[in-house]
């Protein structure tokens, strides 16, 4: 993964959205990227908070990344704990594999750790 650049929570969370498409431009070591800014992970951080609902921690910062492969970057929530990133994401309450949805009522946030030990359990 190919770190771009950090922004601020304020700098990325408003200008999400779920449902339309937003164009706006972060620089980053003088070079313009339109990231992606519409996904259903930045809906249910907005809409369920930045903080894991399993353990407590808070994601604090976005990372702006890509992948090798990828032509257009995207952003990813990251919490820190003793110096160390950690990974936001969101987890399906029922998951997917067990014929759970996709909608904000079937999401919540966790960091990776617990959405790992999660696994596809539903407690």
């Amino acid at each position: 993964m190919i770190t771009l650049g950090e922004f601020s929570i304020n700098e990325v969370l408003p200008f999400t959205r779920y449902n339309q498409s937003v164009e706006r431009e972060y620089i980053c070591d003088g070079k313009a990227w339109h990231p992606r800014m519409r996904s259903n992970r930045y809906h249910c951080f907005r809409r369920k908070g930045l903080a894991c609902v399993i353990c407590g921690i808070v994601g604090v910062k976005f990372l702006l990344q890509m992948c090798e492969d990828d032509r257009r970057p995207h952003f990813n929530l990251y919490a820190e704990k003793g110096g160390e990133l950690i990974l936001m994401t969101k987890d399906h309450v029922h998951p997917k594999s067990k014929g759970g949805g996709n909608g904000l009522s079937n999401l919540q946030t966790l960091c990776s750790p617990c959405n790992w030990a999660k696994g596809d359990k539903t407690e």
